[in-house]
């Protein structure tokens, strides 16, 4: 096994990446004793950038916040708060409607048996995320819930021992919260987290949001916030480094929703490589990924978004790490796993 890179050694392989034009990440020890920031490009770490799929861990927070008060219980059926009606025929298996039987806990761990039409064709049309790349627009939720009814599911909801990740469980669930609270979730949004943690660089992205970080496929800048408007608990969230890591510690730590929700996890195996969700967070363990750079890589939990956005605690090493790389065709898990063995030397 390589030895350890050193932080500085670290930042310096970041910068010098040709495929990385605009990044941040934060580090962070547990016990907030020690912190190491690096930016590239005109980044900042107060700068907001589009955190995609961690937004989802804002919404599953509102969601257990809920739980806690009484105003949702786990096992609901979805449909007592869209509606039968409208949940029909979006999750079929053999002539077999399951949508009747997706529950809340369903759409937090992945289990609902949905499959994710973002990146999957339909009819032979290009996936959502294509469209949306090469021209901007909304997406609302019934267009998605009309494309599911074309598209058969993966498994019945919670069978099986793997998880499905898909978006539409985070847009599902950001709608019951709001039939179930009679309040937008933007409003929810900043009740439960915003302004209970002070997050004064964090929110919901607008179509015409313009003061976020660029994100770039390779080369090419890339935008897409009419869409992620549409989309707000599975992507819709732009916050800054510093408010990301407020937000994930208080996440972890039990400040916004009881602890209780994240202990005695049951990891399931997505279809994408190692990744594997559980209550609410995803988890990467042990990755194949990782074993072609030599260096460890132990247990870290929180979430990732396609836009190279990173949110995760290592419990092994008691960090926590934050950031974003800013492009669509990598993966930040290099980055991601460097710095946490460097940080903990």
């Amino acid at each position: 096994m390589s030895a350890t890179w050193s932080l500085a050694r670290v930042d310096d392989l970041l910068r010098s990446r040709n495929s990385v034009h605009h990044a941040v990440a934060v580090t962070e020890s547990a016990d907030g004793s020690r912190r190491h920031a690096v930016t590239m490009g005109r980044a900042s770490v107060d700068d907001r950038f589009i955190t995609a799929s961690i937004s989802k861990l804002f919404v599953h927070a509102i969601a257990y916040a809920l739980v806690d008060r009484c105003i949702l219980t786990l096992d609901q059926p979805a449909a007592q708060w869209v509606g039968a009606d409208a949940l029909r025929g979006i999750h079929t298996i053999k002539g077999r409607d399951y949508s009747a039987d997706i529950t809340l806990r369903h759409l937090l761990t992945h289990t609902s048996g949905l499959p994710n039409l973002e990146t999957a064709s339909v009819d032979g049309a290009p996936s959502i995320e294509k469209q949306v790349l090469q021209r901007d627009r909304e997406v609302p939720l019934a267009e998605v819930m009309d494309l599911h009814r074309r598209v058969p599911g993966k498994f019945p909801p919670g069978s099986g021992r793997w998880a499905h990740y898909s978006d539409t469980n985070a847009d599902l669930l950001a709608l019951i919260l709001e039939r179930a609270t009679g309040t937008s979730y933007d409003q929810l949004l900043s009740d439960f987290i915003l302004e209970p943690l002070s997050l004064r660089r964090t929110g919901l992205v607008h179509a015409d949001t313009s003061d976020t970080a660029p994100v770039f496929r390779r080369r090419r800048p890339v935008t897409f916030t009419r869409y992620l408007a549409s989309q707000p608990g599975s992507g819709g969230i732009a916050a800054s480094a510093m408010d990301l890591m407020v937000f994930l510690r208080a996440f972890m730590e039990g400040t916004l929703f009881s602890r209780e929700h994240l202990t005695d996890p049951d990891w399931r195996r997505t279809q994408y490589g190692p990744l594997e969700y559980g209550p609410g967070v995803m988890r990467l363990a042990g990755p194949r990924l990782m074993s072609r750079f030599f260096f460890p890589a132990p247990a870290i939990v929180g979430h990732s978004g396609s836009t190279g956005s990173f949110a995760f605690y290592c419990p092994s090493y008691e960090t926590f790490i934050v950031g974003t790389v800013n492009q669509m065709s990598g993966v930040p898990f290099e980055y991601v796993y460097r710095y946490l063995n460097a940080f903990a030397r």
